[in-house]
């Protein structure tokens, strides 16, 4: 049975802010691609509804449904705003529908955040609530579940001041529409949200990124599929999640480490694969020769710049580095990118100073050097050139990575709970 509808309580200027907002979408949908989030397609019945951005949070999916052990059969309902996202969610549901019996996990393309596609959605899936990972907050989607009066849960929820700032251009639409519940993975973050939606029931929690952190410990990579094109005895260096605003200081590492170290073989991943070409005119440039990782099948000569094309692969090429620079932390507005995951291979990476996204990690991080903080392409390459000649202490690093994390584990059990319908 439907929910009672609860139009009333939006005042006449935040049902014409939507209506605006309406017609706004209406205007750039015919520009956008994914056609699937056009709500061509009916949406399952769901008692839950989950929603995440793309790839990175729906692996946190695995902590959170590990933890949640329901006494009744309940449908839920995992969507993704990427294709990359919804393999990853195909995958979920695969595993979970075959090894719970109490579990039915459907998946499905986010609609696009227009008031009526999302006002169908709902009517739809009528879930009894609503959970959005991270900082996945949709105004449309919102409006259409508080007419509704369905519960919304922001989990492991985290907002940079530049964002909250974007959000507070229409300061008051957020009260109108805010979640019931606010789970943040910082104080900082918590503040910030009260800040935005004017609310009082937040709380902080661990980021369920250290729950999956310690998986990736426990099962290590034996099988790597990259073993076959990086010998053992080279000094392999990753480059990973680099961003189109650092690329320039990028192309400077990479020429400055080959002109110390000729034998270097450097693994280059962009943060969007389709860089890959621009970051090979780059290269070009600097009369440093490169070649595209699916062009590659057997082991690579020293003193090779591989760009790597192939999606997925940046793990396993972690786990076979000497060391290791995590990027979108070289300009200032990067905010970093997931600079854990080397750890998890018993690397410890060197990142610049921009890595705000991931305050919630702490600074003790980079006092107990498990994290290098560099403060410019220079001071990069420095640290750099000096890991990879000194020998690797894998294990050792693992265990303090392992342990620093277990300190902050039990996010997701905290999200589990709030699953309970």
């Amino acid at each position: 049975m439907l929910k009672k509808t609860f139009d009333t309580h939006f005042s006449a200027s935040i049902k014409a802010t939507f209506l605006l907002y309406e017609f706004i979408w209406k205007a750039i949908i015919p520009l956008l691609k994914h056609k699937m989030r056009t709500l061509n397609y009916r949406f399952p019945k769901a008692d839950i509804w989950i929603q995440v951005a793309s790839v990175g949070e729906s692996y946190l999916l695995y902590e959170i449904l590990d933890n949640f052990h329901p006494k009744r059969p309940l449908v839920i309902l995992l969507t993704s705003n990427t294709l990359q996202g919804l393999e990853i969610l195909n995958q979920i549901a695969l595993n979970y529908n075959l090894n719970h019996t109490n579990l039915n996990i459907k998946i499905a393309y986010f609609p696009f955040d227009k008031p009526s596609f999302m006002k169908k959605a709902v009517k739809q899936i009528n879930p009894q609530l609503a959970v959005m990972l991270e900082t996945e907050i949709w105004p449309g989607l919102f409006y259409a579940l508080k007419r509704q009066n369905i519960k919304i849960v922001i989990a492991n929820a985290r907002i940079t001041t530049k964002s909250l700032n974007g959000y507070k251009k229409l300061p008051f639409i957020w009260p109108a529409i805010a979640p019931t519940k606010i789970l943040a993975v910082s104080d900082d973050d918590a503040l910030r949200f009260a800040s935005l939606f004017n609310m009082e029931n937040i709380k902080v929690m661990p980021n369920i990124k250290f729950d999956k952190m310690e998986r990736e410990i426990e099962q290590q990579i034996k099988n790597n599929p990259l073993r076959h094109l990086i010998s053992p005895l080279s000094k392999f260096i990753v480059l990973g999640s680099i961003r189109k605003e650092e690329e320039s200081d990028v192309g400077k590492i990479i020429c400055k480490i080959l002109s110390e170290k000729k034998d270097a073989v450097i693994g280059l991943f962009c943060r969007h694969i389709h860089r890959a070409k621009n970051l090979e005119k780059i290269l070009n440039g600097h009369l440093i020769p490169s070649v595209l990782r699916s062009q590659i099948s057997d082991t690579v000569p020293n003193g090779t710049v591989i760009i790597w094309d192939k999606f997925g692969e940046l793990i396993h090429a972690y786990s076979l580095a000497k060391a290791a620079f995590v990027g979108g932390s070289l300009y200032p507005k990067g905010g970093g990118q997931n600079f854990l995951e080397p750890l998890t291979c018993g690397i410890a990476p060197v990142i610049g100073p921009h890595w705000e996204t991931f305050a919630w990690v702490g600074k003790k991080i980079i006092t107990q050097k498990l994290v290098y903080e560099a403060q410019d392409w220079k001071e990069v390459s420095d640290i750099l050139l000096e890991n990879i000649m000194i020998p690797l202490k894998k294990e050792k690093i693992i265990i303090a990575a392992y342990n620093y994390m277990k300190k902050n584990r039990g996010g997701s059990a905290m999200v589990a709970k709030e699953l309970i319908i």
